[in-house]
């Protein structure tokens, strides 16, 4: 063995040998340093793919609420038509009922000297424009048309004397039975 005497090529040779260990020290430490971010880049690389799976399977998720409450919204706007539809053909049969006893009620007032050249029909109003030969043949229709369930005395709103007979226009207000 050889006796450490503070010689100069021991130093040196010492200093080689505490360097060269450094070197290996610090290629180690670098080497176990990029293991290390590596992984940790591995495992960050790993949780972005996840969140980016999830996050494109939530946006399908919603891609198809939002197509269901579409399809949703555009179901209730039919059936909200469906029922406009019926509810508009209601109506129609109401006043077509309406109209049915209007015009029954207009028959049962008219008489052979009576003729009715117009019949308008408004919500509820009546306005009968016709001749009759003799006022008497007026007021009898005044009379049967008062005498009708639903209807008021009719008003005169207009009486002409024409060549043969008269001339007349009636309002009658009418709600129905």
């Amino acid at each position: 063995m050889t006796a450490k005497i503070n010689l100069l090529p021991w130093r040196a040779e010492s200093r080689l040998k505490r360097i060269y260990y450094f070197k290996i020290q610090m290629v180690i430490f670098l080497v176990v340093a990029g293991l290390i971010l590596l992984s940790w880049h591995m495992f960050l690389q790993q949780k972005i793919n996840l969140a980016t799976k999830q996050t494109k399977y939530l946006q399908q998720q919603l891609d198809l609420v939002e197509k269901q409450m579409r399809d949703n919204g555009v179901i209730k706007q039919q059936q909200e038509l469906k029922q406009q539809a019926i509810n508009q053909a209601i109506k129609l049969e109401q006043q077509q009922a309406k109209f049915i006893q209007i015009f029954e009620a207009v028959h049962q007032g008219v008489s052979t000297n009576l003729h009715l050249t117009q019949l308008l029909v408004n919500d509820h109003e009546v306005k009968i424009i016709g001749q009759a030969k003799l006022l008497s043949d007026l007021k009898q229709l005044i009379t049967k048309l008062s005498q009708i369930k639903g209807g008021a005395i009719p008003s005169i709103q207009k009486v002409s004397r024409q060549n043969n007979g008269y001339e007349f226009v009636l309002l009658w207000l009418y709600r129905g039975k």
